[in-house]
């Protein structure tokens, strides 16, 4: 976006805003009147809010006149990957992330993604969870994984499977 750009408002859940560089002004993109955002009194008013993210990856994709994000709106399980309309309208889940990994005894990271025109990559980490004898749950991770989202394609994709530490992408390219 020119003469601005996006960021996502951290008011307990993210929210979509775009900041004016010429007003210094932020507004949160939700077209719906007289809603109160963040200030909603339930959580589920404040997941009705147009600009809602929930639970959102601290980044944002912008390819082909949409905005790309990766979310997880339970907190539990899995990752969606989100499509909006540049103007914040029109959220649509496109993609449950990473599924082959999410069992009744594991669940999944998103620990980063990357994106490169019309990919996601990111770095998944599968995780399960045990309590020992006293009941204390600990987590562990059992396996990692580097993964890309074509979005022209519609598909998701496994580069390479890792039960040591993946490596750490810093950049890809769309090819």
């Amino acid at each position: 976006a020119y003469g601005g750009y996006y960021h996502l408002a951290e008011m307990g859940s993210a929210f979509l805003s775009f900041l004016d560089t010429s007003n210094g002004i932020s507004v949160v993109l939700c077209s719906k009147p007289g809603c109160k955002h963040h200030e909603e009194t339930s959580v589920k008013k404040e997941q009705s809010c147009d600009a809602y993210l929930g639970h959102a990856n601290m980044m944002l994709h912008i390819y082909d006149e949409k905005i790309y994000y990766v979310g997880n709106d339970d907190g539990y399980g899995g990752y969606d990957l989100y499509r909006r309309n540049a103007d914040g309208t029109g959220k649509n889940k496109i993609a449950e992330l990473g599924t082959q990994y999410v069992t009744q005894k594991s669940s999944i990271s998103i620990v980063y993604y990357i994106p490169a025109g019309s990919k996601l990559y990111y770095k998944v980490d599968v995780e399960e969870s045990t309590k020992n004898e006293n009941g204390i749950s600990t987590v562990e991770i059992v396996k990692r994984a580097l993964m890309c989202y074509d979005l022209n394609a519609g598909k998701e994709v496994l580069i390479e499977e890792f039960v040591e530490d993946a490596p750490h992408m810093i950049a890809a390219r769309d090819s």
